[in-house]
């Protein structure tokens, strides 16, 4: 749609306008992918792994995640009063 509408409006226009960047585009027209598609792809193997060492398990809190036990705390398990 970029490629065919480029006769009439910039590229830059075009992107803006189909909220892609122009990277994006041109690493698509090239052939690869753009950075947004190579850091979604890592973020799905790196969630994968986790989804694995959890034992498959969706959701349940913490407990289905046996490398957090001996995690040290780093937040404040401590209630808080409002006001």
């Amino acid at each position: 749609m970029i490629g065919m509408m480029a006769t009439d409006y910039s590229v830059y226009e075009l992107c803006e306008a189909f909220g892609v960047s122009r990277s994006g585009y041109y690493a698509w027209r090239r052939g690869g992918r753009g950075n947004r598609a190579r850091a979604n792809a890592d973020l799905g193997e790196r969630i994968a792994v986790i989804h694995g060492q959890s034992w498959g398990r969706c959701g349940g809190g913490l407990s289905g995640l046996p490398w957090l036990h001996n995690a040290p705390q780093v937040w404040d398990s401590t209630p808080h009063q409002a006001g």
